[in-house]
């Protein structure tokens, strides 16, 4: 779990988790979530889960 996921979850936010394949060539960890899930860069926040 994420330090942004349990914000959200504490502050009882409603929220979606969406996954990807991650590219190690990419250099941008945002941008990448941004294309790979076809979405709109101003209405996509990014966390990273370190492992």
């Amino acid at each position: 779990m994420t330090p942004a996921i349990k914000l959200v979850e504490s502050k009882k936010i409603d929220f979606q988790i969406h996954q990807y394949e991650h590219d190690s060539d990419a250099d941008s960890y945002g941008v990448e979530a941004v294309q790979k899930l076809g979405q709109d860069e101003n209405q996509v926040f990014k966390s990273r889960r370190w492992f």
